[in-house]
C-alpha cells in the first residue's frame, strides 16, 4: 500500500518515480495491479504517450454494434467537428464539465499527487494550477481548427481491443 505509508515512510511520493520512469518510455505501474501495468505498455505502445497532435478515441459498444459500425460513427463525429464546429453552448457546456472534474480531483491529497506528476511529465508542473484557465481561453473557432488538423483520413491508425465473453 503506497498511500500514504510509502511517503510518510520513505519521504516522497512513489507517483513522481513513476512519472520520471513514463516520461523515458518505461512503462509503470503500481504496487501489483497488473492490468495497469499491461494498460500502460499497450498505451506507450500504441499511442507514443502524449504526443503533439495525438487524440485517442474510444467508446464501449451498445449490444448488437460491431467495431466497425462503432469506429465510423466516432469517425463521423470528428469530422463533424472539423466541418461544422460547435456552439458556444457547447463548449460552455464542456468546459463546465472538465472544471468540475477538475476542481473534484484536487481534493484528494493522493490525486492530487498525480496531478502533478502527471503535469510534471508533461514539462509544466504549474499548469496543474492553471490548467481550468487554459480550457476558458479556448474557442470554438481554436476547436473547430484543431479538429481539423487532427481529425484528417491519413492520421488515422485503428486498434481494436475486444474483450472475451
Amino acid at each position: 500500500k503506497c498511500w500514504p505509508a510509502f511517503p510518510e515512510q520513505f519521504g516522497f511520493e512513489p507517483c513522481y518515480v513513476n512519472s520520471r520512469l513514463a516520461s523515458r518510455g518505461i512503462p509503470v505501474a503500481c504496487e501489483v495491479d497488473i492490468y495497469g501495468a499491461l494498460s500502460e505498455y499497450i498505451g506507450a505502445c500504441i499511442t507514443g504517450d502524449a504526443g503533439p497532435g495525438l487524440m485517442v478515441l474510444s467508446g464501449k459498444l451498445a449490444d448488437g454494434v460491431s467495431l466497425d459500425r462503432g469506429a465510423e460513427a466516432l469517425r463521423r463525429e470528428a469530422l463533424k467537428l472539423a466541418d461544422e464546429g460547435l456552439t458556444d453552448y457547447e463548449l460552455q457546456k464542456v468546459q463546465n464539465k472538465y472544471e468540475n472534474t477538475f476542481v473534484y480531483s484536487q481534493y484528494k491529497a493522493a490525486d492530487r499527487a498525480l496531478s502533478l506528476c502527471y503535469y510534471t511529465w508533461l514539462g509544466d508542473t504549474g499548469l496543474v494550477d492553471r490548467e481550468p484557465q487554459e480550457y476558458r481561453r479556448v474557442t470554438a473557432a481554436d476547436v473547430q481548427r484543431a479538429a481539423r488538423e487532427v481529425f484528417r483520413h491519413e492520421r488515422e491508425n485503428r486498434l481494436y481491443y475486444e474483450a472475451e465473453r
